[in-house]
Formats: C-alpha cells, sequence, structure tokens
C-alpha cells in the first residue's frame, strides 16, 4: 500500500556551483545547524522552507533560501518536515 504524500513533489533541479560556492562561503564550511565542519560528499543542500511549501513561482536555488546541512541534521530534519 503506497502512503499518500500531503502535498505534491516539486520539480528537482541542480544547484549550480557558484551558488554552492556561495553558500559554503558564507557558513564557512560548516554546517548551517550544529556548526561541524564538512566533509566533501557528506553533506547536502537543504532548502528553506521545502519547496513543496513554495510558491512555485519562487526560485528554486536562491541562495538566501538554501543551506549547506551534514547529513546527521538531515536526517533528523526531515521527519519533522513531513509532520508539519
Amino acid at each position: 500500500m503506497k502512503r499518500r504524500r500531503p502535498f505534491l513533489s516539486p520539480e528537482r533541479r541542480s544547484i549550480p556551483r557558484r551558488v554552492r560556492a556561495e553558500i559554503m562561503l558564507r557558513q564557512e564550511g560548516r554546517c548551517a545547524d550544529c556548526r561541524t565542519r564538512l566533509i566533501i560528499g557528506f553533506f547536502v543542500f537543504d532548502h528553506r522552507p521545502p519547496l513543496a511549501l513554495r510558491d512555485e513561482a519562487d526560485d528554486p536555488n536562491d541562495p538566501d533560501r538554501l543551506a549547506a546541512t551534514c547529513w546527521t541534521c538531515d536526517e533528523q530534519k526531515t521527519p519533522r518536515d513531513i509532520k508539519e
């Protein structure tokens, strides 16, 4: 039995390198939540607020609405997002 999602999944696009670099410089190479040093390949870029809760006209790759988080923080955050 498939679980029904509370909202439609938004279209995903890759984040340009320039935007990724801007975010990493802004955060000084640290996780936005726990401030641990990020290791290449072991972090994700998090949309804040989630894309599904934004207007369709909003830019999904707006650097002011993206944050780099470590896997641990991302794993803890995702269940909270689903509850909300």
